[in-house]
């Protein structure tokens, strides 16, 4: 499992320096995506480390789910061009964070997994990519979308987080049952690798004379 996890930070990295390579030429919405990638890294790369010096790394994903979430709020408040939609985008990034802070203050605290952040987190990003897709097809239908970046961005989004809803599922039952969750986990870093590679698949296609991102 140690394998898979050193090449999911490795697939990670190489995706975050494609970003800083091309970050002069990039989209508004692909910059931030950047930006995310580096972030998810660092996060990931103190994880990783805190597992091995406390045991305990929990704090640092109640923290990260917070600051992930905001930055993918703020790509689809790039690419979403209506008012009303943009607001109700940021409504629910406040709403969310709201609810996080209680959540790591009251009930899943620092030391235990923010499990029900997450889930949240991944629920409103399935939605919020679904309807970006919906709007994407009906005001581009004849678009060829596998070269378009944003289209890459917002599938990998689809596809990555309703899995991550799956796995949470099966996560929670296995946990319950007392049952071994290494296989479980190990389908998750095989899915988080393709994540990331599809993201920087989206870095190294972004082109501000092509893209074709703002509906709404």
């Amino acid at each position: 499992m140690k394998f898979c996890l050193y090449i999911y930070l490795l697939t990670v990295l190489i995706s975050g320096l494609i970003g800083a390579v091309r970050f002069k030429n990039l989209t508004v919405p692909i910059k931030i995506l950047s930006i995310l990638v580096w972030i998810i890294f660092l996060c990931e790369s103190v994880a990783e480390y805190l597992s091995h010096k406390i045991n305990n790394n929990t704090q640092v994903y109640h923290f990260y789910v917070i600051l992930a979430f905001w930055l993918y709020v703020m790509i689809y408040f790039q690419i979403l061009r209506s008012v009303r939609l943009k607001f109700a985008v940021i409504i629910a990034a406040i709403l969310f964070t709201f609810f996080s802070v209680i959540n790591s203050l009251f009930y899943q605290k620092l030391d235990s997994f923010p499990s029900i952040n997450l889930t949240i987190s991944d629920v409103i990003l399935v939605f919020l990519s679904l309807f970006y897709l919906k709007i994407s097809i009906d005001h581009n239908p004849f678009e060829p979308l596998r070269k378009n970046s944003l289209f890459w961005f917002n599938i990998s989004v689809l596809v990555y987080f309703s899995l991550q809803l799956f796995i949470w599922g099966i996560m929670n039952y296995l946990i319950t049952n007392d049952k071994d969750v290494t296989p479980l986990i190990m389908f998750g870093l095989i899915i988080s690798i393709l994540f990331y590679t599809a993201l920087g698949i989206s870095i190294i296609l972004d082109n501000p004379k092509t893209s074709v991102g703002d509906h709404g």
